[in-house]
């Protein structure tokens, strides 16, 4: 049995398959398939869109639109939700995400889109800035990320 695309022997071992590797099934699919468009048709669409007076504009208007939107939502979360601690929820400003189950993938606030933000949200709590700080600090000291260099390094005083 021989691969179609390379024409390597595959043996028995690949049975009834036409290609010996992905690698070869991908491009024997985009030979197949044809480039998507010509050296022309891409400097076209790239004149059309990208050098057209005011595009550039609407895109950045579209993204601070956005931005907008995830915030309004974020700082209503804060406010709603309040510190889970001491209970304050005067200021959004003061309030803060703490990741505390699985793993952190970006800030809460740095998300594109609510959906984001709620997936992140999911495993943080609301706390204010001082609840955040005192949390933060008791979690390093129960486990500290770095070992004591300053007890290796220095002699007790008698």
């Amino acid at each position: 049995m021989f691969c179609t695309w390379c024409d390597i022997d595959m043996g028995d071992v690949h049975g009834n398959k036409k290609y010996c590797s992905t690698t070869c099934e991908n491009k024997a699919r985009y030979d197949r398939a044809g480039q998507r468009s010509t050296p022309e048709q891409r400097r076209q669409w790239y004149e059309n869109r990208c050098l057209t007076d005011g595009y550039k504009e609407k895109l950045r208007n579209q993204g601070n639109k956005r931005y907008e939107i995830v915030q309004a939502f974020l700082r209503s979360y804060k406010i709603l939700h309040g510190c889970m601690d001491c209970g304050f929820n005067s200021h959004h400003a003061a309030l803060e995400f703490d990741h505390v189950s699985g793993e952190k993938k970006l800030n809460v606030c740095l998300s594109k889109s609510i959906s984001q933000a709620k997936k992140e949200i999911e495993k943080c709590q609301v706390v204010c800035s001082n609840c955040h700080k005192i949390r933060t600090f008791d979690r390093l000291q129960k486990y500290p990320c770095k070992p004591d260099i300053f007890k290796a390094s220095y002699e007790e005083v008698d």
